[in-house]
């Protein structure tokens, strides 16, 4: 069936999810087709939804521009390994930068008092730098190895792209936070405009680095494009709004990068010894996460969450026997 058997597979797949997702909500007491209206917040997603259409549309088709004269200047090769490379990278960006962005947006549009605004921005970021750090560099780790399986062992070249392309994301999930008062406070406009300058300066930055670096240019123009974008989305926050930040953020957000680039570099496998490289990301990522799990929760709130994870586990095994 082709294009139209992809099409109705996704359909039922997101049916099936739908529905999975729907009855376990009911399980721990939420209604999932209960809808309760707040007139604000619909304005935004509204004004989001629209905002969002017109720049996806012009990121397609600056990237479609982008992939023209990749196949031109580095050939048909370099476009198949960028590919493999923006396809493995998106699962997990749609999922991380999608909910984030959403989620964050129907927050704020709650929430006009500034000090309100920042608190909520400020436990977006203490959640988010982290599990953005940890699950994208977790896949520069493994990207090597699931390129291969995924492909062809040739395909490993596209690990060459992951470095810029997940520094990218991460980039654009925590900048997508300091962007969603843009659109909570209803200046869609704004947003459109970065988002669209975006777009422009990262298809001028392709044209350039191209030529000169070659294919893993393209990826490399993309972290660039977002690092610009994050920037700008830091000082309309900043300066503009005058929001606050609590903590120190700006170690958070370098040490997070740090960690992304860096084990997707490890992970690339090109070293004369890879197991040794791999176990030495692996090790890596386990003291980032064993460092944030005791800076943000402590050891002693983790054993009281795994106690009660065990306790009702048990509970539940219990129950499930005395129905059997």
């Amino acid at each position: 069936m082709g294009i139209v058997g992809a099409a109705i597979q996704t359909l039922l797949l997101t049916v099936l999810l739908a529905g999975l997702l729907g009855r376990r909500c009911s399980q721990i007491g939420y209604k999932p087709l209960q809808v309760r209206w707040h007139t604000p917040s619909a304005v935004v997603m509204l004004t989001l939804g629209s905002s969002s259409l017109v720049s996806t549309f012009t990121q397609n088709s600056s990237d479609t521009f982008i992939r023209t004269e990749l196949i031109k200047q580095a050939g048909a090769i370099q476009n198949g390994f960028y590919q493999a490379a923006l396809v493995f990278s998106n699962h997990l960006k749609n999922i991380v930068l999608g909910s984030v962005h959403s989620y964050s947006v129907a927050t704020l549009a709650q929430q006009h008092d500034p000090q309100k605004m920042s608190a909520s921005v400020n436990e977006l970021l203490t959640v988010i730098i982290p599990v953005a750090a940890l699950s994208l560099g977790f896949l520069g780790i493994v990207s090597y190895p699931i390129l291969s399986l995924l492909y062809a062992p040739s395909f490993v070249a596209a690990t060459n792209y992951m470095p810029f392309l997940l520094g990218g994301d991460f980039l654009q999930a925590i900048g997508g936070i300091f962007g969603a008062p843009l659109l909570a406070l209803g200046h869609a406009g704004k947003w459109l405009a970065l988002e669209l300058t975006y777009c422009g300066v990262r298809l001028l930055l392709s044209l350039v680095l191209l030529p000169i670096f070659g294919g893993p240019a393209i990826a490399a123009a993309y972290m660039i494009a977002t690092f610009l974008f994050f920037m700008a989305n830091v000082y309309i926050y900043l300066r503009l709004y005058k929001l606050k930040l609590s903590g120190n953020y700006s170690y958070e957000l370098v040490t997070g990068l740090s960690v992304v680039v860096m084990l997707s570099w490890m992970g690339t496998g090109h070293f004369q010894d890879p197991f040794l490289m791999y176990l030495m990301a692996f090790l890596t990522w386990l003291g980032y996460a064993t460092y944030k799990i005791n800076r943000e929760l402590g050891w002693s709130r983790v054993k009281q969450y795994a106690q009660r994870g065990r306790v009702e586990m048990i509970k539940k095994l219990r129950r499930s026997g005395t129905e059997g």
